[in-house]
């Protein structure tokens, strides 16, 4: 109840003015006046909007006074019209103007939502601009586990809402809880008065909590999890609130399932890249295991000649996995420094080599870096490209040299022509230095003749 009270004693207006009359005109929804053993007039007119609902009263008093009139009685009646009248519409731009603010700041926060990636960084920012923008007492995400057993609380406002996060705060979907009722029901709940709500489970860490919200997050036609939003004031939230405010959790459920969609092909990338690095480094391992000799040129002053070692600062950059930048002594030996800059060379994020240069001038530019960056990832994709090659024409080769060996043995008859043909054939495509083609029977009976022997 908001009134208010004049006296020639106040000089003022002040809240806390009650006549008993004013009682009486309200429950009798008629006007209502009195005089008192002193002389005192009292009336009390209900203040009815369009005759029928009583949305307040008047209440005028004068000591010693003559009686009120018909005229008094019809100018308070005519004052209370007015003043119902006055205040529906003050009542009507009141609730237009709260409308469109909420509508703007369930805009704005799904504006600001869809645009976060994260859920680390989405979660805490959406419910601070819940709680901000709507003016709220609290306002919390719970977010259901993969058993869909509890809703686990995933962020909240201030100094309670940490304090629930510290302690892993949970509700049983389904239990005595307005959030457990929502996820399980998914259906919005509404507590206009906690000190009312049967079902309406007290928070210590929220002790000024009157009205409460709860929100199923829809996405994809399931319910992921719940938003909670609190006020100290009863009857804080309609009807239109929760149209409104559904509207802004279904866009925010659809920004969390995005945000765990997205970390979860982060995931399978991430996974993949190892899985591919892993493969490309074996690869190499094996083709270079082919090759006695390890692959390294420079180039100095005229030709290009092999090079079998590496420098401190090559080395230090394939154990890094970064460019190393710095300053060495010219070999001139003339107290001349040069500028050293080693960068690895890289296929599928494995280092398989480096670059290790030289300047006449001490300083290295980020520009010439940034150069040298680029021609090892190009060299890096070069060297991949030529080993598919190499391993493509050995294995063609080996097609070959199979096909070869299986067309000789075909054309041969005769047991002892077979495996002789077939001794030379694969001496010759193999490059080896000794074959050996035995038969198992004959190998045993020879066995068993030694043995017999001995």
């Amino acid at each position: 109840m908001s009134g208010y009270f004049y006296s020639d004693e106040s000089r003022g207006v002040t809240d806390s003015a009650w006549l008993p009359e004013m009682t009486e005109a309200v429950q009798r929804g008629d006007v209502v006046v009195t005089q008192d053993m002193d002389g005192g007039q009292t009336l009390a007119v209900p203040v009815t909007l369009y005759g029928e609902e009583v949305v307040g009263v008047l209440g005028f008093q004068a000591p010693a006074a003559a009686p009120w009139t018909a005229d008094h009685i019809t100018l308070a009646r005519t004052i209370a019209v007015e003043m119902a009248l006055a205040l529906e519409t003050q009542r009507l731009l009141s609730d237009v103007q709260r409308r469109a603010s909420r509508l703007l700041a369930a805009a704005e926060i799904s504006r600001v939502t869809t645009s976060i990636l994260t859920l680390d960084e989405l979660l805490p920012q959406a419910v601070n601009l819940i709680r901000e923008r709507f003016d709220l007492y609290y306002a919390g995400i719970f977010l259901v586990d993969e058993n869909r057993r509890w809703a686990i609380l995933r962020a909240g406002t201030g100094e309670a809402g940490r304090i629930m996060l510290e302690r892993n705060h949970r509700l049983e979907v389904g239990g005595a809880s307005m959030i457990g009722a929502c996820v399980a029901q998914g259906e919005a709940r509404i507590t206009f008065d906690t000190q009312r709500e049967a079902i309406h489970r007290r928070n210590p860490l929220l002790p000024d909590t009157r009205s409460e919200l709860a929100l199923p997050l829809f996405s994809r036609g399931r319910v992921i999890g719940a938003m909670t939003i609190q006020d100290t004031r009863p009857g804080a939230f309609t009807q239109e609130d929760i149209t409104t405010l559904q509207t802004m959790a279904d866009q925010l459920a659809n920004a969390i399932e995005n945000a765990r969609l997205l970390r979860r092909m982060e995931q399978n990338m991430h996974e993949l890249e190892v899985a591919s690095g892993r493969l490309t480094r074996e690869s190499w391992q094996n083709f270079l295991a082919n090759y006695r000799h390890t692959f390294g040129y420079r180039y100095r002053l005229l030709d290009v000649e092999p090079a079998a070692d590496l420098s401190p600062e090559a080395q230090a950059a394939l154990e890094q996995q970064a460019p190393v930048v710095t300053t060495v002594a010219a070999e001139a030996e003339d107290g001349h420094t040069q500028g050293a800059l080693s960068v690895p060379i890289r296929v599928r994020n494995e280092v398989l080599g480096v670059l290790d240069l030289r300047f006449e001038d001490a300083v290295v530019s980020p520009e010439v870096i940034s150069l040298v960056e680029q021609v090892s990832a190009r060299l890096g994709a070069a060297l991949e490209s030529a080993r598919l090659l190499e391993e493509s024409r050995r294995a063609a080769a080996r097609e070959q040299a199979t096909a070869r060996v299986a067309s000789s043995l075909r054309e041969r008859l005769e047991m002892d022509a077979v495996l002789k043909n077939a001794a030379r054939e694969l001496r010759a495509a193999l490059d080896l230095s000794r074959v050996a083609v035995r038969l198992a029977p004959r190998m045993a009976a020879e066995k068993s003749s030694e043995t017999n022997v001995g």
